[in-house]
């Protein structure tokens, strides 16, 4: 039961950053959230693909010391097995910047099956 709550909880999250600006706005402290594939990681550093093909833009993230890092559910560590992968980051836009209080990586992606 734990584990149906926790994967409803990243679709949930994933669903919601979806529709979020991706760093369209330039205003001090304004709210940001951040969907995409993972370019590169480099230390407490994460650079995303997002927009999807309307709107492709990188977007360079700068995780707190502090940032939990969540991969399927468990904590986790950044490094580079996780380039590809699907992220969604939540932060604060400084200027163009964001900083991050946490990232969210999901690896599996369950499909559902066709019917026969």
């Amino acid at each position: 039961m734990k584990n149906w709550i926790v994967a409803l909880a990243i679709i949930a999250m994933l669903g919601m950053t979806g529709f979020a600006d991706a760093g369209g706005g330039k205003g001090k402290g304004k709210k940001s959230g951040i969907h995409g594939k993972i370019q590169s990681v480099s230390g407490n550093t994460v650079t995303l693909s997002s927009g999807g093909k309307k709107n492709p833009h990188t977007v360079t993230v700068t995780l707190a010391a502090n940032a939990t890092v969540t991969i399927d559910g468990v904590a986790g560590k950044l490094d580079s097995s996780l380039v590809g992968k699907t992220a969604s980051v939540d932060g604060a836009e400084n200027n163009g910047a964001v900083t991050s209080s946490s990232i969210t990586v999901v690896t599996k992606h369950h499909h559902k099956k066709k019917a026969a």
